[in-house]
């Protein structure tokens, strides 16, 4: 499925791997929200979370909503599911119950009480709610988003 869409603004040095992403997304079974949300919306949501979204993962809502590929999935917001997006309700969840969450986004949920977050400049942590330890993985997210699929792509 050819993606196109033209809101929001990309960093020239990511452009790469950006391209590398939706090359990734249009070549392979990945799915994503046909339901997107706009600018306006952005701020609304960054509101009710009280956290501003970084450039990579804005660029990555306003084109993606969310993405799916095989037992991966990112979370994100749509326009249908509005505050009950998986990215809003797992950054409260988080933030209500664990203190070092404060200030970071829920991006991934890989279970077991282990999660991906992102901060305000698009650099990626694992926290562990059994250990209430955070990492710094020391990478960028759309560097992430990539990794990852080409992990779970490996996998078959």
């Amino acid at each position: 499925m050819k993606l196109f869409s033209n809101q929001g603004t990309f960093d020239e040095s990511q452009n790469t791997v950006e391209k590398e992403i939706r090359n990734f997304v249009e070549d392979n079974d990945v799915l994503f929200s046909k339901n997107i949300i706009n600018e306006q919306e952005i701020q609304y949501y960054q509101k009710i979370i009280g956290l501003t979204f970084g450039k990579q993962l804005r660029h990555y809502i306003l084109n993606y909503g969310f993405l799916s590929f095989d037992s991966l999935e990112f979370n994100g917001i749509n326009a249908v599911q509005k505050e009950q997006s998986d990215l809003i309700v797992q950054t409260n969840y988080l933030h209500n119950h664990f203190e070092k969450t404060k200030g970071l986004i829920a991006f991934e949920s890989i279970g077991d009480g282990l999660y991906v977050l992102v901060d305000d400049k698009d650099n990626v942590f694992e926290y562990d709610t059994e250990t209430d330890r955070l990492t710094n993985l020391k990478t960028m997210l759309n560097n992430y988003i990539l990794k990852r699929f080409k992990e779970e792509k490996d996998s078959f």
